[in-house]
């Protein structure tokens, strides 16, 4: 039980999301390591989470809410073992973010980054 950061760039190495690990953790801990990890992002820029506490789904969905931020994708998928893991990719709110980001270039980044996340 750990919280484990990566940033993920794209080919012109610019940043593309910035990806928690925190699975194992009580999803009142993931909020707050998403509220942190949230504050280092520039408008626009992506937050992916994967947790396997169940009320994260919950969590997280109010938390966007209160805060302004854009739940983009969440997805759930349960492991042979029973285990359940939660993937939420959140984009910092901000007026950034459709004049710098292109909406096909945030589209693409998020479907693809979270299929490869899911995977794992």
């Amino acid at each position: 039980m750990r919280a484990v950061q990566q940033v993920v760039t794209g080919a012109d190495g610019e940043m593309i999301a910035r990806f928690l690990d925190l699975e194992g953790l009580p999803s009142t801990i993931a909020v707050a390591w998403a509220g942190v990890t949230m504050l280092q992002l520039s408008p626009g820029e992506l937050l992916v989470v994967r947790s396997t506490d169940p009320d994260s789904v919950r969590d997280f969905g109010v938390w966007c809410r209160a805060t302004g931020n854009e739940l983009v994708r969440r997805t759930e998928r349960t492991e042979r073992r029973g285990t359940h893991r939660f993937v939420f990719a959140m984009r910092r709110r901000g007026e950034r973010a459709s004049a710098e980001v292109p909406s096909s270039r945030r589209t693409a980044a998020t479907a693809s980054w979270a299929r490869d996340h899911i995977r794992r």
